[in-house]
């Protein structure tokens, strides 16, 4: 069988077939084969949770079947499941729990897992391998070891004060940005773009923006937007966050009005375009504004027949304005310590808003207390990337939870890059970086790896929550995730994650039945946190938009978690009064199918799973409950 493990690859399960046994009678209720009895076989299919299906043949004397009048058709079809021990201790059948015992610890160790490679070859593991397995058996593993690195935190001289000259190209086929002799951007596309009534969109069309610091003529921010979903809101966030002086430069590069809406274009008018309101499908774009302050220049030129026909392009030149360089540095920020890092990281790199601010400063030590209820401290890994504005806003984010303890935060980086090196020294949490191994998926899982073994040494704590970098978090996050320690008890972490060259993502190895063991993933029904990156391994605005956005996530500060209504029987009793109020639907279209918004009214959806491919029908309605921002309760039947 195939189970699905990643977004490109494939997991199969080579089952290890147990050998024809004998009678299994080790409980009282199976008597030995008589004289006058015959064989009979047994087919059993037992379920294992978390893991897949074990399929067990065995021989009885049909007499043993006839003392509970049952066939072996019947006792083929009977309902097993495993027990925490790998064994198995009852059969239930017809309504009845009958006695039996079966140790398949042996067979469930002799189960091989293979995997798909990024070169379309196998990688398998056998169970059995994975036992036994503690960190010292890590302790040489040159993969484990982290980068040492040497920072320099001097500050760039100032520029000499002769004037400088920005120029900008905004076309169709060219986008380019230049400051004096060095160019900034140069984005070309080789030959012609065929006009007709159906134009594809180009590779990187969209907006590219460049920011200078006027003091050192420094580039201190450099991004690419593209035409998708939501570039608008991350282009308008970026700009928002910008030092106050800062001088950004836009270009458009073909078309930028894909996804442009009306709340960006008003806020980018508040800050003095007067041609972001006017852009429609090919026109051509190019502004030059001063963060804080005016728009310097900007351009525009529109493309007067639609998609019949393509603009000229737009040219546009200035002088940067002069400075004052007592302006350069903010005059009332303490002196010593962090605060010279955090002056030297604010005049080299931008998109921290207040961060850097020079009135209201965010303090990297700040402390909320503790709630009552607070039963320990967890502690925290982020694993992250070279994407240091997403990283600074969970860091904001998550030094604001109640109850975190900054000494409890890891920091993990993939690769050495300076900026987000040097955002985590400013807020002194602990961190190490990791040698990239591999690209794409197998980077990302072996970064985790890394992490994961890295953890448990930095970390004074048996249990940890993982955090990627592009996450937004409730104001409860952390109070929540501290209920769900109740009764919790840390499993011994199987850290043989696989090679660089697997093509699997690491959250889905996480979840196979090899790593589960039988474990369980609880999901909370309501998230704590919302995915809120456009760039990344496996996502684009289009994916955010179909499958994050609408995520209800609470921003009330007061909010805390409660997860009393958890325990067995009131979980039970709600639930039960829920589906008892349910109104069912029936749907046999659910693309078209209009799901009521009754306030008040429960309504039910029920999917009837008698294989594992019936679990495309849930797929499919959860995909759209989630496209269509659909509240309701769904329930499943197997």
């Amino acid at each position: 069988m195939t189970v699905t493990t990643s977004r490109r690859a494939r997991l199969s399960l080579l089952h290890i077939a147990p050998s024809l046994v004998g009678l299994l009678a080790a409980t009282v209720a199976w008597s030995s084969i008589g004289a006058d009895g015959r064989y009979v076989l047994i087919n059993l299919t037992i379920h294992n949770p978390g893991s897949v299906d074990i399929y067990k043949t065995f021989q009885t004397n049909d007499e043993n079947l006839k003392r509970f009048n049952l066939t072996a058709e019947e006792m083929s079809n009977g309902n097993v499941h495993l027990n925490s021990h790998d064994e198995v201790d009852e059969i239930e059948v017809k309504g009845k729990k009958i006695p039996l015992h079966l140790d398949l610890k042996m067979e469930l160790e002799g189960l091989t897992y293979s995997y798909l490679t990024i070169d379309n070859k196998t990688w398998s593991v056998r169970v059995g391998d994975f036992n036994n397995i503690t960190l010292d058996d890590f302790e040489d593993d040159p993969n484990l070891v982290p980068e040492n690195v040497t920072l320099d935190w001097s500050l760039i001289p100032a520029y000499n004060p002769n004037p400088a000259n920005i120029s900008l190209k905004s076309g169709v086929m060219e986008a380019s940005i230049h400051l004096d002799n060095n160019t900034l951007l140069f984005q070309y596309l080789e030959g012609g773009v065929k006009v007709g009534k159906w134009v594809p969109i180009l590779p990187y069309t969209g907006l590219h923006l460049r920011v200078i610091n006027p003091h050192t003529r420094q580039l201190t921010f450099s991004k690419y937007y593209s035409t998708d979903y939501f570039m608008d809101k991350e282009f308008l966030e970026n700009l928002q966050n910008l030092k106050n002086g800062r001088i950004a430069i836009v270009a458009s590069f073909y078309d930028v009005t894909g996804h442009f809406e009306s709340p960006v274009r008003d806020a980018i008018e508040e800050f003095g375009s007067f041609a972001v309101q006017h852009l429609k499908f090919r026109d051509l774009w190019a502004w030059v504004w001063q963060a804080g302050g005016a728009t310097l220049a900007e351009g525009l030129v529109t493309n007067r027949e639609g998609v019949e026909t393509l603009p000229p392009p737009l040219y546009l030149s200035l002088q940067m304005p002069a400075v004052n360089a007592t302006e350069r540095f903010c005059k009332d920020w303490p002196t010593g310590g962090t605060w010279e890092k955090r002056k030297h990281f604010c005049d080299t790199y931008d998109g921290y808003g207040d961060l850097c601010s020079c009135d209201n400063p965010f303090s990297t030590n700040t402390a909320t207390p503790k709630m009552e209820t607070w039963r320990e401290d967890i502690g925290i890994l982020l694993v992250t990337g070279n994407r240091p504005q997403y990283l600074y806003r969970l860091l904001r984010q998550l030094l604001l939870q109640p109850g975190v303890n900054k000494t409890q935060i890891f920091v993990s980086i993939d690769g050495f890059h300076e900026e987000p090196v040097k955002l985590v020294e400013i807020f002194e949490l602990k961190y190490l970086i990791h040698r990239p191994e591999g690209a794409g998926s197998p980077r990302i899982s072996r970064h985790v790896r890394f992490a994961l073994f890295k953890v448990l040494e930095v970390l004074d704590t048996d249990k940890f929550i993982v955090l990627e970098e592009d996450l937004l978090l409730s104001p409860d996050f952390y109070s929540g995730a501290n209920w769900g320690v109740l009764g919790a008890v840390a499993p011994t972490p199987r850290l043989c994650l696989p090679p660089s060259s697997l093509a699997a993502d690491w959250d889905y190895w996480m979840g196979t039945g090899l790593v589960r063991r039988g474990r369980e993933l609880i999901i909370p029904e309501i998230s704590r946190t919302v995915h809120a990156g456009l760039t990344g391994a496996h996502v684009n605005g289009f994916l955010i938009k179909r499958r994050f956005s609408n995520k209800p996530v609470t921003t009330d500060p007061n909010t805390r978690v409660n997860i009393t209504g958890l325990r067995k029987e009131l979980y039970e009793r709600e639930i039960l009064a829920l589906v008892n109020k349910a109104e069912l639907l029936n749907i046999t279209d659910p693309y078209n199918y209009a799901f009521p918004r009754t306030p008040g009214k429960v309504y039910a959806v029920f999917i009837k799973m008698t294989r594992e491919e019936d679990d495309a029908a849930l797929k499919i309605v959860a995909d759209v409950v989630t496209a269509k921002d659909v509240s309701q309760s769904l329930g499943t039947e197997r």
